[in-house]
């Protein structure tokens, strides 16, 4: 029976970001920050599932971040490895996830943890080794690489005797990527081949969880009051090399990956920085203020390429709220062309409606705009450019528009109890693990609940089978002619 929303589960934190790791895993990130306020810090890694009725997200993996709330995150694949860039205070971390296989069977929970997250992850460059599994010999091991390269030097990592060594068990389906494609999960068309929902598993079957160990960390903010870093974008090459962050200091600053070393540093704005995302094909790079101003920037230089200004009524102010690249679906003349979506809240006048704005991506002229009847509090964009999905702040509602034509095609009021934090797209090619849906996105909210907000199959008229159709009207109209002509309806004189 399909539905329009589900609740897919529940954390003792509240939610500020969301990521899909995989075709089929996602992390959340958030918590109450340094105060002693009794509420958890970490991240949380979920497998989607569906029992035949509903979809649920199973927990997999557990890590406490110590004092430091996870505000922001980005991830990128690196061979069998995925890192996570999270912004924590006034720093980036890298957090290195290894998937393991672990028996269905197997007794005690699924977590990696480590108090060391907040004291700056490994001291110097080296690996952290105090890192607590339960039953690690029930794992097998799916990455016997002795050095990480994002960890600096250590201890040769032994490799595993109790069982034998896979190949990436969940081999994602970014790796690597179709061209443009940001490094994100490549979409596949759904509806008639859409699959059955997975069974549910035998005391046998063995599920992907991750090990989670603090990598590298560096200060990215350096606000003379109150240092932040708010946002982090990540490259998406299939073999990514660098980061970007911005913060309070409104500095937009690009590092290597591989140490931490910063590449260039731009005062991109005056004010804090409150969203940033990268082009497709690596290029550019977009940041938002709260402002009527963007601004887009080139990767290799930190050059500004061009400033964007929405001013849909002159006796109106509009902020940028959230501004995300979307590949065009089937591009074919241009591999580079891509939009660039926004969403934008009026200044003190909570009555007038919100504007999702749609750009060239590249030239960045505008294409166009519609009304949302809600303050807009969180935006994101389909893998595949074809879904846009917007959370409001004051109701919690949801909804999904068509990115080419800005057409709505869902809302789900009251999706959550408070205002949307974070929005991230199941790729199109899972949805027989969402149900039999065109698309699915996560939804999450400092209300503590993870959510799931589908989009029902459109009905479309294919070439095909408007030809045929146009065929058979024109065989029924000839045969309709010469029967009446036989009959003697028509008479010549």
């Amino acid at each position: 029976m399909a539905v329009n929303s589900e609740l897919l589960a529940r954390v003792n934190f509240p939610l500020y970001c969301v990521r899909m790791l995989s075709d089929t895993h996602f992390l959340v990130g958030g918590g109450g920050g340094g105060a002693n306020t009794g509420v958890a810090n970490g991240v949380e890694i979920f497998c989607l599932k569906h029992d035949g009725e509903d979809c649920t997200a199973e927990l997999v993996t557990k890590y406490d971040t110590g004092k430091d709330s996870v505000m922001s995150c980005c991830s990128f694949r690196q061979g069998l490895k995925t890192f996570v860039a999270v912004g924590a205070e006034e720093k980036v971390k890298l957090l290195e996830l290894r998937m393991k296989l672990k028996r269905s069977s197997d007794e005690g929970e699924v977590v990696s943890r480590t108090n060391s997250f907040s004291e700056g992850g490994l001291a110097g460059r080296g690996r952290h080794s105090s890192v607590r599994q339960r039953r690690r010999s029930s794992c097998v091991d799916t990455h016997p690489l002795d050095v990480n390269p994002l960890g600096g030097e250590g201890s040769p990592r032994p490799s595993p005797t109790t069982a034998e060594v896979l190949e990436d068990p969940f081999p994602p389906s970014d790796v690597p990527p179709s061209e443009g494609t940001r490094g994100r999960p490549r979409s596949t068309s759904v509806g008639s081949s859409l699959r059955k929902p997975s069974p549910p598993p035998s005391k046998d079957d063995k599920k992907v969880v991750y090990d989670v160990t603090p990598g590298l960390s560096t200060v990215t903010d350096f606000s003379h009051k109150d240092p932040y870093q708010k946002v982090v974008g990540c490259d998406p090459s299939p073999k990514p090399t660098w980061l970007v962050t911005g913060g309070a200091d409104g500095h937009l600053r690009k590092w290597n990956v591989s140490d931490l070393e910063k590449v260039w540093d731009v005062e991109a704005h005056t004010k804090e920085i409150d969203d940033v995302d990268v082009s497709d094909d690596g290029e550019r790079i977009v940041t938002v203020i709260k402002d009527e101003i963007a601004r887009v920037w080139c990767v290799e230089t930190g050059k500004k390429l061009a400033e964007i200004t929405f001013r849909p009524d002159p006796q109106v102010k509009y902020l940028f709220k959230r501004a995300k690249f979307a590949p065009i679906p089937d591009r074919k003349s241009d591999s580079n062309a891509c939009f660039l979506i926004s969403g934008h809240n009026p200044i003190g006048k909570s009555s007038l409606p919100a504007y999702i704005a749609q750009w060239n991506g590249v030239t960045f002229d505008a294409r166009k705009r519609v009304k949302f009847n809600e303050t807009i509090s969180a935006l994101a964009t389909s893998p595949d450019g074809t879904f846009v999905a917007v959370g409001s702040m004051f109701t919690g509602s949801v909804a999904v528009y068509v990115a080419f034509s800005l057409q709505q095609v869902q809302l789900v009021k009251n999706t959550h109890k408070s205002f949307v934090t974070g929005l991230a797209f199941v790729p199109r090619a899972m949805t027989y693990l969402t149900g039999p849906y065109e698309a699915s996105v996560v939804s999450i909210s400092v209300d503590n609940a993870i959510k799931v907000v589908h989009v029902k199959e459109r009905r479309s008229v294919t070439v095909g089978l408007a030809t045929t159709v146009s065929l058979l009207a024109l065989v029924g109209t000839f045969v309709g002619l010469r029967l009446a002509e036989r009959s003697g309806v028509f008479l010549v004189n």
